[in-house]
C-alpha cells in the first residue's frame, strides 16, 4: 500500500519554514477561555466596522447590483452557488504569533476568535470550530495583516484551498474596537 505523502499545505509550510525560519511560523497554543472576561465594555461604536469576506464584485456585475435600487451588504456567490461547509464539518484553525505587535495582542486575538467560535458551536449551526496547535492541521490560520486603513479583519468563504487566512488588521487593536473584537 502506497503512502499518500505530504499535502500541498505541508509542502508549502515546510518551504516557508526552510526559507524564513521556524520562528515566524510559531503558533499560539489553544487555551481555555472560560476565565476570560467576556463583558469588557469599550467606547460606544459610532461607525459601522469595515470587514472583508469576499473579493470585490467585478465591475460588469456592479451595474446589475445597482439596478436593484441599492447596494448589497453582502454578496454570497452568484446564481445558485452559495459557498458553505458540508454539514458536520469540523473547521480547524490555528493562530500565528508573528506579525502581532506583542505576544499579548496575539494571545488576545486568538482568545477572542476562540470565544466567537465557541458561540458559533453553541448555536449548533451544523459545523464545529476547533482551535488546533499546528497550521498544518488547520483549515485556516488567524494572522496579523498589518495596517489596512479602517478595515478590522478579512475572512474567507468556504473553498477548496488547502489553507486559508483570517487577517486581523492593526485598527482592530485601537481603543475603539479592541473591546468589541469577538463581534467581528
Amino acid at each position: 500500500m502506497a503512502s499518500e505523502g505530504p499535502s500541498t499545505k505541508e509542502i508549502l509550510l515546510d518551504a516557508v519554514e526552510q526559507t524564513i525560519g521556524a520562528d515566524l511560523l510559531k503558533t499560539i497554543q489553544p487555551t481555555d477561555v472560560s476565565n476570560v472576561d467576556q463583558d469588557v465594555k469599550g467606547p460606544a461604536i459610532t461607525q459601522a466596522p469595515v470587514c472583508s469576506t469576499q473579493l470585490p464584485v467585478p465591475p460588469v456585475f456592479q451595474a446589475a447590483i445597482e439596478r436593484n435600487n441599492g447596494l448589497w451588504d453582502i454578496v454570497v456567490g452568484l446564481k445558485e452557488h452559495i459557498p458553505r461547509w458540508a454539514p458536520g464539518s469540523v473547521i480547524k484553525w490555528a493562530a500565528w504569533r508573528a506579525g502581532f505587535k506583542s505576544q499579548d495582542d496575539a494571545d488576545y486575538a486568538a482568545q477572542q476568535l476562540n470565544i466567537a467560535a465557541q458561540k458559533w458551536n453553541e448555536a449548533d449551526v451544523g459545523v464545529t470550530f476547533e482551535w488546533v496547535p499546528l497550521a498544518k492541521d488547520a483549515t485556516f490560520v488567524l494572522t496579523n495583516g498589518g495596517a489596512n486603513g479602517t478595515t478590522l479583519a478579512r475572512a474567507f468563504f468556504p473553498n477548496g484551498e488547502d489553507l486559508n487566512y483570517v487577517f486581523v488588521y492593526s485598527y482592530a487593536f485601537s481603543q475603539e474596537w479592541k473591546p468589541h473584537s469577538k463581534s467581528f
